[in-house]
């Protein structure tokens, strides 16, 4: 993340990301994240990608992979989020990040190629709801067809199939007690 850039996200979030409702107490924990060098570097595997950011919330991660990637599309479910993530990158003046209300388990071929996705940022976004096998696989199979780099925010053990995979590598950086999980095509 370039300096300039870093700084205007921070000044935003000490001022004003508090006045968007019911955002108040995330600002906090943003504001820490940026501030990690470390974890800002797992992005640079974004550069000059195409990136998903299933699960967006409010496009936190979503800013980020937008100063490296050409474009991000940022799905959620929740319109409360979308419209929040909205504001965030206007009040940035991100140009590259589109916000879509979509169902991750609705992605398929047709959707990575009309958008020419090759990359995926996968968020612990299944808390109350149990993946199933076959949605899962979905979801892996897509990123295995189309992405160059997917980037995890949660090691979990439906992961362990890239790390079994001779054609992908696997990074783990770690900022602070928490890692963010880099996967990439050899």
């Amino acid at each position: 993340m370039k300096n300039s850039e870093l700084k205007k996200a921070l000044d935003f979030l000490r001022e004003d990301y508090p006045t968007i409702p019911g955002l108040n107490r995330y600002s906090r924990y943003v504001r820490k994240k940026l501030e990690r060098k470390k974890f800002n570097r797992a992005f640079e595997f974004f550069k000059d990608k195409n990136v998903i950011d299933i699960g967006s919330h409010i496009g936190f991660y979503a800013s980020i992979s937008s100063i490296y990637a050409s474009n991000v599309i940022a799905i959620d479910l929740n319109d409360d989020l979308l419209e929040a993530g909205k504001v965030f990158i206007e009040k940035l003046k991100i140009d590259n990040i589109v916000f879509e209300k979509k169902d991750m388990y609705t992605l398929d071929d047709k959707y990575f190629e009309k958008h020419n996705i090759n990359a995926v940022l996968l968020h612990k976004i299944y808390g109350n709801t149990q993946w199933s096998e076959d949605q899962s696989k979905n979801i892996f199979n897509l990123i295995r067809k189309y992405c160059d780099v997917a980037i995890f925010n949660k090691k979990e053990e439906v992961f362990q199939e890239f790390l079994d995979d001779p054609n992908f590598t696997f990074q783990e950086i770690a900022y602070g007690s928490r890692s963010l999980f880099v996967i990439t095509r050899k």
